[in-house]
């Protein structure tokens, strides 16, 4: 199956299972739209798990094991170092988010997601926060939040925990 053939599965996938979530979750924090230059760069948070964004719609990671999330929504997480990520952009209906077009991605969104290379896992961040700024969260849960230790700022940002 073609790379883009299987990224689409995965996408449509992950917006059926993913769109309770984000709806959910908008519900507790104020959820900022970032831009593709915001993204790019070197994200860590205190418990030293960091994601690297590149502008050719990769990532690579380190220590996610240690971010906080459940290992139930991706039980082979210490394995995922690598992938591809897409904006989250609103769908048309009132609060509801899909992941964007990749064949015309977006310049910006309200979240991201994150498809592991070689584990079946897919995983989404809520972005936050001040829009300059801005704090990402990695979720599973719809009903979790990020303590100041699992939230994720970039690295030439101060780590300030935001209340929300």
């Amino acid at each position: 199956m073609a790379v883009s053939q299987r990224r689409r599965r995965t996408l449509t996938w992950v917006a059926l299972a993913s769109s309770v979530a984000i709806v959910s979750a908008g519900c507790a924090s104020n959820f900022v739209e970032i831009s593709t230059t915001q993204l790019q760069g070197h994200w860590t948070n205190a418990s030293g798990a960091s994601l690297d964004f590149n502008a050719d719609r990769t990532f690579t990671s380190t220590r996610l094991e240690r971010s906080g999330l459940d290992p139930f929504f991706c039980a082979d997480l210490d394995d995922a170092t690598a992938g591809s990520w897409a904006f989250w952009v609103p769908s048309g209906s009132p609060g509801g988010f899909v992941p964007e077009d990749i064949d015309n991605p977006a310049d910006r969104g309200d979240g991201v997601t994150v498809l592991f290379e070689g584990i079946h896992c897919a995983l989404s961040l809520n972005t936050y926060g001040d829009p300059e700024e801005p704090t990402m969260c990695l979720v599973g849960d719809p009903d979790s939040t990020c303590s100041s230790s699992e939230e994720f700022h970039r690295r030439d940002q101060p780590a300030v925990s935001r209340s929300r």
